[in-house]
């Protein structure tokens, strides 16, 4: 009889303690899922913060360009022939830079919703492509901040009255 209470102690204590050892492993996998849940979400804010920082730049760029412009028309009054010419080139590249500006703020508006939506970010292919969006937005945003940069340097040399190189 000793021997079968103690197989029976053994038994339940072995019972109890993969119960407990299940129970630990179980409250551990939440705890990991909460901490992934969280960096998800961490991650998710950080991604939108980025955006909207993308639209402030190019907010400014666009009110740049639009400030260039408008001084470069004041600038090509009273002006006629090749130097008309350079300067209306420049203010066209300083207008479409502008619109360029305006038009990925209206991207990135869009998919900064898409990010908001659940729904479209519950599926994982949707999720991928909205974040290669993103991606690809901001080098684009990088590359007409260098766009911007050099059509400003050329508007200075404009404004300078460089001399032509020599030929």
């Amino acid at each position: 009889m000793r021997v079968e209470t103690m197989v029976a102690t053994v038994a339940t204590l072995g019972m109890l303690y993969l119960g407990a050892a299940a129970s630990a492993q179980a409250q551990h996998m939440e705890h990991g899922a909460e901490h992934m849940q969280q960096g998800a979400m961490q991650q998710h804010m950080q991604h939108m913060q980025q955006m909207q920082d993308m639209m402030g730049q190019l907010d400014q760029m666009q009110e740049r360009m639009q400030q260039l412009s408008q001084e470069m028309m004041r600038r090509m009054q009273g002006m006629q022939g090749p130097m008309m010419e350079e300067h209306q080139m420049v203010q066209g590249m300083q207008q479409a830079l502008g619109v360029m500006a305006e038009q990925m703020r209206t991207m990135i508006g869009g998919v900064r919703e898409m990010m908001g939506n659940e729904t479209m970010m519950q599926r994982r292919d949707m999720q991928q492509d909205i974040e290669r969006m993103r991606e690809r937005m901001g080098q684009v945003s990088d590359r007409m901040k260098d766009m911007a940069q050099i059509v400003e340097r050329m508007h200075k040399r404009l404004q300078q009255g460089a001399p032509p190189p020599d030929e």
